[in-house]
């Protein structure tokens, strides 16, 4: 579903999911060569939900590990995605 196709996102009880990846961003099986995404949303109300993401264990992409994680960083990267997911939400509400 497209990110501007979400109205609202309450869940009734804490929601998590993770992903395992390579450092191109696609799935990886071997948990020694991916690193892994946890994203949570915790209802904070009636009208809120917080969402949390966790990346780690960029270091198990090898040699050149430290390019991925200047490049998920702030302040472009997960933080730059996460504030237009914001938006979209927001918007989608008005």
């Amino acid at each position: 579903m497209p990110v501007g196709a979400c109205a609202r996102l309450r869940p009734a009880r804490p929601v998590r999911d993770r992903w395992d990846i390579d450092s191109n961003r696609q799935i990886e099986t071997d948990p020694e060569k991916s690193s892994e995404i946890e994203v949570r949303f915790v209802a904070e109300g009636p009208r809120r939900t917080r969402g949390e993401l966790e990346h780690r264990n960029l270091e198990r992409h090898g040699d050149g590990w430290e390019a991925h994680h200047d490049a998920v960083g702030p302040p472009g990267g997960w933080a730059r995605g996460l504030r237009r997911f914001a938006h979209a939400v927001e918007s989608a509400e008005a």
